[in-house]
C-alpha cells in the first residue's frame, strides 16, 4: 500500500525537531566556546518511487506545497534526490533540508534575540567581571534568560569580590542599581557565580545559605521560652520571650530543668512546673540549641511524637546534648493511644546513632508498621493528666512514667 501524505515530513515538524535539539543544547553551547557550527542535514520521510505511481496528485502536492513552506522560512534549504518509475520516469523531489549557517539557523528556530542577549553579557562580563567568563561560556541558556538583569548582576558581582563582606549582612550590599534584597532574590544565578569568582576561601562550600557561604555576617538564630516557675532569672512582668541564641547563651538561666517541645501548641499549654522552662523547638529547628552551653548543666528533657521524625528530632538533639532525656516516647505511651494516631506521612526507614535501647526498639516498630501502617501519635493528642504525670516523676528526680490509660 503507498504511503499517505500525512506519512511524509512536513516543514513545521522538521522545524519542532530543530527546536528540540536547540533547547537541548545541541548548538548555542559549542557556540559560546567558540566552536565551528557545523551544517546541519535532517534527512525527510518522502513519497517512494511506487507513490510516483499510485499517488501522482498527492505526490505533486506535497512537493509544491513543502517547496512554497522553505520558500517561506529564510535559512531553510531544499536538497532535492531523484526518484525514478518506468511509467513516470525520473522525478526530482526533496531529500532533505539544509541549514548552511548559524546565523541562518538562530532565524529558523527563532532564538536570535537570546543569542544576542548572550553575546552582550558575554562581552560585558569579560570587561565587568573577566573570572566569571568561564563560567558564562559555559551556561549560554542560562545567561540569556537573566540577561534583564546582567548589568546589575556583574555589578554585584564585582562589589562582593572588591569588599569584605565580613560583617555585612545580604542586605547591605551597596553596588550600583542593585537593591538591598537582589542578591537573595536572584540566588540561582548569584550562587554558581560566586562559586566561580571568588577564592576558594571565600567560599565556604558546606554552607547552602548565602551568607554563610559567602562569609557575610550570620543572620542570628532565636529560641522562644517559656517561664514556669516564678524565679527562673526573667523580668517578673515576661513569662514567655523570644531572643537570640548567641545572647542567651551569654545569660545561662538559674533552672534545674528544661523541657523541649515540637509543638506550638503544647508549648503555650505546657504547665506550670518549679525551676523550669519549657523551650519551643519547632521541630528539626532544634539545633539552633547548640549554641546553649550551659543546658549541659541542665536536665534536658525533650517530648515528640511519637513517630519516625520524632525520634530523629530526638536523636539530633542527644547528639548535641548527650544527657538529654525524652519523656512520653515510649512503647506504653504509644499502645494506651493507638486510638488516637494518625497516619506518617513520610516515615524515616534510616538508622538513628543516638537513641537509647528501648526508643531504638519502639523507632524500629514504627519503621517496620508493627502498631499499623505509619503510625504517628502526635503529642497534643496524649491527654493532660498524662503529661501531669510524666511531670511530677521529673520533679522528684525519677524518669518520666509510662502513660496510663486515657480514661474513655
Amino acid at each position: 500500500m503507498a504511503a499517505r501524505s500525512t506519512d511524509w515530513s512536513t516543514v513545521p515538524e522538521l522545524i519542532s525537531q530543530l527546536e528540540r535539539q536547540w533547547a537541548r543544547g545541541k548548538w548555542f553551547e559549542p557556540y559560546a566556546l567558540g566552536e565551528r557550527f557545523e551544517p546541519v542535514s535532517i534527512t525527510l520521510r518522502t513519497p517512494t518511487a511506487a507513490d510516483l505511481v499510485e499517488r501522482t496528485a498527492e505526490v505533486q502536492s506535497w512537493v509544491t506545497g513543502f517547496r512554497s513552506d522553505v520558500a517561506r522560512r529564510p535559512g531553510l534549504r531544499v536538497s532535492d534526490k531523484v526518484v525514478r518509475n518506468r511509467s513516470v520516469g525520473a522525478n526530482s523531489i526533496p531529500a532533505s533540508i539544509c541549514v548552511d549557517s548559524f546565523d541562518e539557523l538562530i532565524d529558523v528556530v527563532g532564538v536570535r534575540s537570546d543569542v544576542e542577549a548572550f553575546d552582550h553579557a558575554a562581552s560585558a562580563t569579560e570587561t565587568i567581571v573577566p573570572g566569571a567568563t568561564d563560567w558564562v561560556r559555559r551556561h549560554p541558556r542560562q545567561v540569556a534568560e537573566g540577561s534583564r538583569i546582567w548589568p546589575q548582576l556583574l555589578s554585584a558581582l564585582r562589589w562582593v569580590l572588591d569588599h569584605d563582606v565580613s560583617q555585612l549582612d545580604l542586605r547591605h550590599i551597596d553596588a550600583p542599581g542593585v537593591d538591598s534584597k537582589f542578591l537573595v532574590a536572584n540566588r540561582r544565578l548569584v550562587r554558581p557565580l560566586l562559586d566561580a569568582v571568588l577564592a576558594s576561601e571565600r567560599v565556604h562550600t558546606q554552607h547552602n545559605d548565602l551568607d554563610r557561604r559567602y562569609g557575610f555576617r550570620s543572620r542570628p538564630t532565636y529560641v522562644r521560652l517559656r517561664a514556669l516557675g516564678n524565679d527562673v532569672g526573667l523580668p517578673r512582668i515576661l513569662s514567655e520571650m523570644e531572643v537570640r541564641v548567641d545572647e542567651l547563651a551569654l545569660m545561662p538561666l538559674p533552672v534545674a530543668n528544661v523541657y523541649v517541645v515540637e509543638n506550638r501548641a503544647t508549648f503555650n499549654a505546657f504547665p506550670d512546673t518549679p525551676d523550669s522552662i519549657v523551650v519551643f523547638g519547632g521541630g528539626y529547628a532544634v539545633s539552633t540549641l547548640n549554641g546553649l552551653d550551659w543546658l549541659h548543666d541542665r536536665r534536658l528533657v525533650y517530648w515528640g511524637d511519637i513517630d519516625t521524625h520524632g525520634f530523629r528530632i530526638l536523636s539530633r538533639l542527644r547528639a548535641l546534648f548527650p544527657h538529654c532525656e525524652s519523656m512520653l516516647m515510649d512503647a506504653s505511651t504509644l499502645k494506651a493511644n493507638l486510638a488516637r494516631t494518625v497516619g506518617e506521612p513520610s516515615p524515616l526507614t534510616e538508622h538513628l546513632d543516638h537513641l537509647t535501647a528501648d526508643e531504638a526498639r519502639l523507632y524500629q516498630d514504627l519503621r517496620e508498621d508493627r502498631y499499623g501502617a505509619a503510625v504517628r501519635l502526635e503529642q497534643e493528642r496524649i491527654s493532660f493528666g498524662s503529661l501531669r504525670s510524666g511531670l511530677d516523676a521529673i520533679a522528684v528526680g525519677a524518669a518520666a512514667p509510662e502513660s496510663p490509660l486515657p480514661s474513655s
